[in-house]
């Protein structure tokens, strides 16, 4: 029996093993003539595939001929995921499948070829999405703590552990790696409370930095920091990362995290040391890796704006247009990202944390290289049931082409932090202090995902959050592929039903093309209907379009204006804090839903009614988009709905008017056709991209 991952590329149908390396990848077993039958285990070994040849079976084998059984560390499902995308979720099934596959006994990087090694920076990448995916806290804990078995002087390889068979990586290790020493540590603190593993590291920790404090000095400082990987396989053409530039971003996020650490301690002298080493590497960083003449870092690529964003490292004064700048760069790739492993995944935490969500979904919900869904999608080979190490691995290099590595998996702590909005508060640890925050009003109101449904069973006991957009426009992406995956657009339940249907690259505008028949009568068939599911709108409709770009949305408007509800469970001796986007309605309301159907209401009129046992307040943001609630622990719904506001109406084509909208306190001046209305981009008349784009920045900032 021979195993392999893919198949010859020729159609043969027979395997294909060159990237395997040296690895046989295959047992062989001598019949001894029983019959009565012979069954056969291979043991001491493990295969990672899809395929299995079989070779010399006296017979004609069946399905029913092998049995596989997937061989992974027993640690307990703790989370689940689900959203109305079909594929969105095959790929959190992607993430599950490939992260159990690399846990066996510590966090491998691949489980099929002749490597099969503990590579530190995958393994702190996918830390938290493993840790909400399963119960990690034994399994890290060990692992962070044989860290210290490989140490030479304070450093670390890039391999833990560094195995004898495998080329002895050299001290000290890539920091962008080696990081993972405090990186999971941290993770391991945040989820599970586990001050005993810091207190235990705690000098190895020490000793780690104390030699970067020596020798950087006698190099000439960061800007010779030791390097070995960069920031490793982003997508062809795109270029890596300066090694020295990752290296020494990573190593600031050890130092900022050891501040974590000795403040968690309580030692207070060393907290303030390390906060002071920290400014000061700061200072170093921006001195020697920022232009600030072009206001970008190193090569000025998105990872290069990514890491300096999320350590807190740009000046205040650069800090927009940073932003800005890295924002241009995602839509000049049509809302692709050009990370490699490093910048992915802090990519999407941290458009999030600057509040667009709504960018890092279209990101999420792309179809064509580069993107996640791609490995799914596409038709070079069959479509992926795990995640691979290249964004091109069926065209990637021969022998360095894994299907089965999970740092790609990054994303799905993304999933549960922003997607689901499970949080946490910053000083909280082991979830006692919950944040419930839902996506950006854009992502809500515009984006893809019309509700999303999530559980963590963490130690202080099960948190759940389940949301959904319901009302206003509804959209859902186009995918094209070998396999129809469904479109599916959804008023909810509060929502009333499918008022009119139309397809555009974006899901804030009309389409000007006249459809044909075949595509019209598809979509029209939503009409009426509060959801709607559709298979082979691109081959229906694509004759109707110039081009049909990836990125074609289903768009519904429906008879409900747009609200937004929410049921979240905190769990015992926990509190949380829940966010509610207002999405631009007025005269908002927010009831409490109770199981019997009862409906207290809660807001109302800007002000919070004390009527529901268990919600101990409700508040605005300084801002006025959000309303805030604080919660015990239990388990609760709420309901905002509210009132759309018309923010002028023109009949003229020629008439020019100038649109104030109220937050932020902005006015742009365009022309107008007819109605529009800011909270929702509801343009009657056939607008362009522009318009929408110079209503939606300044009705929604």
């Amino acid at each position: 029996m021979r195993h392999a991952e893919v198949l010859m590329p020729d159609g043969s149908g027979m395997i294909y093993t060159v990237e395997l390396r040296s690895a046989l990848a295959m047992d062989t077993y001598i019949l001894k003539g029983d019959p009565a039958g012979e069954t056969y285990t291979p043991t001491f070994t493990y295969h990672g595939f899809r395929f299995v040849e079989l070779t010399g079976f006296p017979g004609v084998p069946n399905l029913n001929t092998i049995k596989c059984f997937h061989v992974y560390t027993d640690n307990t499902r703790t989370g689940t995921f689900s959203t109305p995308s079909k594929l969105l979720n095959q790929f959190q099934s992607n993430i599950l499948y490939t992260q159990q596959s690399n846990m066996l006994g510590y966090p491998s990087d691949c489980p099929q070829r002749d490597e099969r090694q503990g590579w530190t920076a995958d393994a702190h990448l996918s830390s938290e999405a493993f840790s909400l995916n399963f119960d990690m806290a034994a399994f890290f804990h060990r692992w962070v703590s044989i860290h210290q078995d490989d140490a030479i002087n304070g450093t670390l390889p890039d391999t833990i552990p560094n195995w004898n068979k495998w080329p002895v990586r050299r001290h000290p290790g890539d920091p962008a790696w080696t990081s993972s020493y405090f990186i999971v540590a941290d993770v391991q603190r945040k989820f599970y409370n586990d001050l005993v593993l810091i207190k235990e590291q705690y000098q190895g920790f020490k000793d780690y930095i104390a030699y970067y404090e020596i020798n950087l000095p006698k190099v000439g400082g960061l800007v010779n920091i030791s390097f070995e990987f960069s920031d490793w396989v982003p997508p062809p053409p795109y270029p890596r990362l300066s090694g020295n530039f990752s290296a020494a971003s990573f190593y600031l996020e050890v130092v900022r995290i050891m501040i974590k650490f000795s403040e968690a301690l309580g030692q207070s002298s060393d907290t303030l040391y390390y906060q002071q080493t920290f400014q000061s590497l700061l200072q170093e960083y921006n001195k020697v890796f920022y232009h600030a003449d072009q206001k970008r870092y190193d090569i000025g690529v998105q990872s290069s704006w990514v890491l300096p964003l999320w350590l807190g490292a740009v000046p205040t004064q650069d800090y927009a247009t940073v932003v800005s700048l890295l924002l241009a760069d995602i839509e000049a790739n049509d809302n692709h990202l050009t990370t490699g492993i490093l910048g992915t995944k802090y990519l999407m935490l941290l458009l999030s944390d600057l509040g667009r969500d709504d960018v890092a979904m279209e990101i999420m919900m792309q179809t064509d290289y580069p993107s996640w869904l791609f490995m799914i999608t596409q038709n070079y080979e069959v479509s992926a049931t795990t995640l691979w190490e290249l964004w091109d691995s069926p065209v990637g290099s021969p022998g360095m082409d894994s299907r089965a590595h999970h740092m790609f998996g990054s994303v799905g702590y993304w999933f549960y932090r922003n997607l689901a909005g499970i949080q946490q508060d910053s000083d909280s640890v082991g979830f006692e202090a919950l944040l419930f925050v839902p996506p950006n009003d854009r992502a809500l109101l515009y984006g893809p995902l019309s509700n999303i449904q999530a559980s963590i069973n963490t130690i202080q006991g099960v948190v759940s959050s389940s949301w959904s957009s319901q009302g206003g426009l509804q959209c859902a992406p186009i995918v094209s592929g070998p396999q129809l995956w469904p479109s599916n657009v959804d008023c909810g339940s509060a929502g009333g039903v499918i008022q009119d249907v139309w397809i555009s690259p974006s899901c804030a505008e009309f389409i000007t093309e006249k459809l044909s028949h075949q595509c019209a009568k598809l979509i029209s068939s939503c009409v009426g209907r509060q959801s709607c599911e559709l298979v082979g709108i691109q081959a229906a409709c694509e004759s109707s379009f110039p081009s049909f770009p990836s990125s074609m949305k289903l768009v519904a408007k429906c008879t409900e204006s747009p609200s937004f509800s929410w049921s979240i469970t905190v769990p015992p001796s926990s509190t949380a804090t829940v966010t509610l986007r207002k999405l631009g309605l007025a005269n908002v309301i927010v009831q409490s839903i109770h199981q019997n159907g009862t409906a207290l209401t809660i807001w109302k009129n800007g002000n919070f009614l004390a009527v529901d046992k268990g919600v101990i307040s409700a508040s605005e943001d300084p801002q006025g988009r959000n309303i805030l609630i604080q919660t015990l622990s239990g388990t609760y719904s709420f309901l905002l709905t509210g009132a759309q506001t018309t923010l002028f109406t023109a009949n003229s084509l020629a008439q020019k008017l100038t649109f104030k909208c109220p937050t932020p306190s902005q006015t742009i001046s365009l022309i107008a056709g007819s109605r529009i209305e800011c909270n929702q981009l509801l343009v009657a008349q056939r607008y362009s991209n522009l318009l929408v784009h110079l209503i939606e920045q300044s009705c929604l900032g």
